[in-house]
């Protein structure tokens, strides 16, 4: 893009109409939106391509989700903290309070940063489906102009693709991206593919020519091209650790944009292994191999003359000590309990370890941060993805405190992590607390708050 705006933006991809509730650890097939992703409040910046730091503050906490962007037009990237619906926006690249606050969209938004109008200023938009709601000052109020482009699973790309001064978008699907230079609904104006579907993809400019371009991030290696379209990488660098997350911007102000890091803090000691342990033998680890084995054998439908039967194969992660055909039990004997989503026959789930409709992975945090990706999981959450549940082995064994603290037990909350995520499969989106003291519906996002519900882990309690 042209100075002085922000560029390359990060991946975040957040709640509402998403399957689960938080933000990643790893940064795997990312896309760049202007939100920086993972967590970690520890920051560094290399403002020449040399793979060290220039720059090292600490911002915010660990957990926030947090935005990059050129929030006053002087050409220089900083850091911005969303809370909710609230955006508190720093103008310096230094510790301290924010600059500015305000208040955009709804709490569960999924928000894009861009220059859309040329000012030199970069602004938020909303992203519902394939809709955009853009906004062009830093102010609460209604968007100033809604486009539709793309499908809503679509990963979304921003930048100034043509080097006009105007932030547009860009999908991406595996290793095809789809560009439009202009903020109207309507095809793409420019199709090309770049690298692996799994590289971790950062937006900038490169070269200082006004134009975005794209680098691929891998483990923590970054391939940066000086042009949109196929060709080769004209830088090569190493920077930071595979698990930090990375993120692109002009940091300096000198109209090229570099590569920074969002460093997570070390992993918390293990916790004490549960006393009931839901199949588990001993305390998870945070990290496993990344490679699942499926619950050996098969188990018919609860019913079988449900409208619907639903094939489940049941995978836990190797590295996770866990009995595997008492875990699969345990899930199927929840999926088909009266109280379940088949109470009325609409369907029923029978358990398979051969080709499957949906396939439920116990996973440790660090690999649901990777298939969970877009979705900004945090290590903490689980989610759900195309045709994978998947469920963190630490919720598992220890359960979520918003839900406990409400009175809920370790087993309820187990109950309602596979109905949450499963209901997630069936088309279910999120629901919200019909009012103090009244049981939470089963899609409302237990994990994370109550709004004064009382737990339920049931869709017909």
């Amino acid at each position: 893009m042209r100075v002085p705006r922000s560029v390359a933006r990060s991946v975040l991809v957040v709640l509402s109409s998403l399957v689960m509730g938080v933000v990643a650890f790893v940064a795997p097939a990312a896309a760049s939106t202007g939100n920086i992703g993972g967590r970690g409040a520890d920051y560094f910046f290399d403002n020449g391509f040399d793979g060290s730091a220039d720059v090292r503050i600490t911002y915010g906490r660990d957990a926030d989700a947090v935005l990059v962007g050129d929030w006053n037009g002087d050409g220089i990237d900083t850091l911005a903290v969303r809370r909710g619906r609230v955006y508190h926006l720093r103008n310096s690249l230094t510790s301290g309070p924010a600059s500015t606050q305000i208040a955009y969209g709804r709490e569960n938004d999924t928000v894009l940063v861009g220059d859309w109008d040329g000012d030199g200023v970069d602004t938020l938009a909303v992203r519902r489906g394939n809709t955009y709601h853009l906004r062009n000052s830093l102010t609460s109020g209604p968007a100033d102009s809604v486009i539709r482009f793309g499908r809503a699973g679509d990963d979304v790309l921003v930048g100034d693709w043509d080097g006009d001064g105007i932030d547009t978008f860009a999908v991406r699907r595996g290793t095809t991206y789809f560009v439009s230079n202009s903020l109207t609904s309507g095809n793409a104006d420019q199709t090309f593919t770049y690298g692996r579907a799994d590289d971790s993809i950062l937006v900038g400019d490169f070269d200082g020519n006004g134009t975005d371009t794209l680098a691929a991030r891998r483990g923590n290696i970054i391939y940066a091209s000086d042009r949109l379209d196929s060709s080769v990488a004209t830088v090569q660098m190493s920077f930071g650790r595979a698990s930090d997350r990375a993120f692109a911007g002009d940091f300096d102000g000198d109209g090229v944009d570099t590569f920074a890091l969002r460093r997570p803090p070390a992993p918390p000691p293990t916790p004490p292994a549960p006393t009931t342990n839901g199949g588990l033998v001993g305390a998870p680890p945070y990290a496993g191999s990344g490679t699942f084995a499926a619950v050996p054998g098969s188990s018919a439908a609860g019913n079988p003359n449900a409208s619907r039967i639903v094939r489940v194969r049941v995978e836990t992660e190797r590295g996770i000590g866990v009995d595997r055909p008492e875990f699969g039990r345990l899930v199927m004997s929840r999926l088909n309990d009266t109280r379940g989503w088949g109470r009325y026959g609409a369907v029923s789930f029978a358990r398979t370890d051969g080709p499957a409709d949906v396939v439920l992975r116990l996973t440790t945090p660090a690999t649901v941060d990777r298939l969970c990706h877009p979705l900004d999981t945090r290590g903490y959450t689980s989610c759900r993805r195309g045709n994978q549940v998947i469920i963190n082995v630490n919720r598992w064994a220890y359960g979520a405190a918003p839900f406990t603290s409400a009175g809920g037990s370790l087993n309820h909350y187990r109950d309602y992590v596979v109905n949450h995520e499963m209901g997630h499969y069936l088309g279910h989106g999120h629901a919200s607390c019909g009012g103090a003291g009244r049981l939470a519906p089963v899609m409302q996002q237990q994990t994370l708050f109550m709004n004064g519900c009382r737990p339920n882990g049931w869709p017909y309690p």
